[in-house]
């Protein structure tokens, strides 16, 4: 149910706003855990009215009883240019989210912010898949999904709210596919096939016609790509990520098929044999991965360095039970992740693997080292005992290991006055004596204005 849970989404607040009293209750407590790991958010209540994770029972009200979830799949999410008002930004992260629900030959799919969509459910298109994977899909209203059952890819296009067969391709020539399983589709109009079935990557433009396959991989099947036409990736990159051997490798290649990173993803310490069955890349090139065997989220930077292990096996916030499919609108870091019984809403946040290290090279010095999760801005403030804010200093760093050297007797320092106006002055050296350091951490993407990672520590500063 999972995937659906990303469409259902826009619609269940709909149903919130005019008082469907079935979703109704009080605003959820955040779990210890969820305090504590917050490489991944969920959004705050204004923003969902409480609603951060679909249920069998939302599918169930919302389908009219037409839809279970049977080992639902991949997630595909995109902003449709045909619904976009460009005059206007307040819509700008209302997105088409499409689910594979495999065990039932169908997709799901909200057609607007109102009414959800359904493939495979009546007499014309029942029976019309057979064992679908994944799905991707562009701005223009095409949707691609990988076929398994009958060897081959469909392109579709959204019409109207309406999903309308183009035709399909992949069934026979140099491009025949075996076992497709993961797809993906760059602006620049390449559809990105893993065939698990011939240990290689097929690839086509959107019209079907093949352009090359890259041989050299064990079963390939979680699939994202990404080039440089993306104007929501920084910076610019042509390639795509994969996932084999039993879903226990993720490698990045570019489209000539040179090895640009390579990970043993099977090392990642879990109960369980890893498996990452779907793959997405984020705005800044990090991948993210589900682990259905071990019930969590991995992320990995560019160059495939672990970042984060997120979730718990169970229900609820923050719990997963055999995640399979993600998408991530990159513009903002909505995250849609699908389970087999449910499917969460999350926004890209970020953390630190390890706790923060301090250092004083020199007077008046600071340096703190974080290991983040994600590019993050870092907001260092030194505060007094009356909670006076003394010193602040503010700096963005990329995920993983980095550091700050803050020489705070030469910061500036911001004093809020009285009509709300800030000063800005150039303090000298600060009276020796014990300080409390604050650390703020902030995502860049949509969680930045709901959401701050904070900690504090007591500092003696002196002029020594």
């Amino acid at each position: 149910m999972p995937h659906l849970f990303a469409l259902l989404l826009p619609l269940m607040i709909v149903q919130l706003g005019i008082g469907l009293p079935f979703f109704g209750g009080g605003k959820d407590k955040a779990a210890e855990y969820e305090q504590e790991h917050t490489a991944w958010v969920y959004p705050p209540w204004e923003h969902t009215w409480g609603v951060v994770r679909a249920t069998e029972t939302h599918l169930d009200v919302f389908t009219l009883g037409k839809a279970t979830f049977r080992n639902p799949q991949g997630l595909a999410a995109v902003r449709l240019t045909a619904t976009d008002d460009p005059d206007s930004k307040g819509d700008d992260d209302e997105v088409t989210v499409y689910g594979i629900n495999s065990g039932e030959n169908a997709i799901i799919y909200n057609r607007s912010m109102r009414s959800i969509g359904l493939f495979g459910y009546d007499d014309e298109t029942r029976d019309f898949l057979d064992e679908p994977w994944d799905i991707a899909a562009l701005p223009n209203g095409l949707v691609f999904v990988t076929d398994s059952g009958h060897r081959r890819v469909v392109k579709f296009r959204n019409v109207d709210g309406e999903l309308v067969f183009q035709s399909e391709f992949g069934r026979d020539g140099q491009g025949a596919l075996v076992l497709p399983r993961g797809i993906d589709v760059t602006v620049g109009g390449l559809v990105v096939v893993a065939d698990a079935g011939a240990d290689r990557v097929v690839l086509y433009d959107t019209s079907g016609v093949f352009v090359k396959a890259i041989g050299g991989f064990d079963r390939p099947v979680g699939l994202a790509a990404v080039d440089s036409l993306d104007i929501h990736t920084r910076p610019k990159r042509n390639y795509f990520a994969v996932t084999d051997s039993g879903g226990q490798r993720l490698r990045r290649v570019d489209f000539d098929g040179h090895i640009l990173a390579e990970k043993d993803i099977s090392l990642i310490q879990g109960e369980r044999d890893t498996y990452a069955g779907h793959i997405e890349i984020d705005l800044y090139h990090n991948i993210a991965a589900t682990d259905s065997t071990n019930d969590r989220l991995l992320k990995f930077d560019e160059n495939l360095e672990l970042l984060s292990v997120w979730g718990q096996t169970g229900e609820g916030r923050t719990r997963f039970h055999s995640p399979t499919g993600i998408a991530i609108w990159r513009r903002f870091g909505q995250a849609f992740v699908a389970e087999s019984r449910g499917a969460h809403y999350l926004w890209v946040g970020t953390d630190i693997s390890t706790p923060p290290r301090l250092a004083f090279p020199g007077p008046g010095q600071i340096r703190v080292g974080l290991d983040l999760t994600e590019r993050s801005q870092i907001t260092l403030e030194i505060v007094d005992d009356d909670g006076k804010v003394l010193r602040t200093r503010n700096s963005y760093r990329d995920p993983g290991s980095r550091s700050v050297l803050w020489r705070y007797d030469r910061a500036t320092f911001v004093r809020p006055e009285p009509e709300g106006r800030v000063q800005i002055e150039r303090p000298g050296t600060l009276p020796e004596g014990e300080y409390t350091l604050r650390i703020r951490l902030r995502a860049t993407y949509s969680s930045r204005k709901a959401f701050e990672r904070v900690m504090e520590t007591s500092v003696q500063l002196s002029g020594n």
